[in-house]
């Protein structure tokens, strides 16, 4: 491959020369959640999708998801 997909918590440590002296392109993913009501207080990005499973719907998880 040529092109290494990274998450944006790996700016910190990817040495970004090194994939550039090696021919490979390091593009970083912009990923913004998509909120939805929770139980407690405002909105807590990150969590995994059991809690999405705990707050929705199974329609509302499968709109969320397309």
């Amino acid at each position: 491959g040529h092109i290494y997909l990274s998450g944006n918590g790996a700016r910190q440590y990817n040495d970004e020369a090194a994939y550039n002296s090696n021919g490979i392109q390091l593009t970083y993913t912009s990923y913004k959640p998509n909120e939805y009501p929770q139980l407690h207080g405002n909105f807590i990005p990150g969590l995994s999708i059991l809690d999405a499973m705990m707050n929705l719907t199974k329609e509302e998880i499968q709109n969320m998801i397309k």
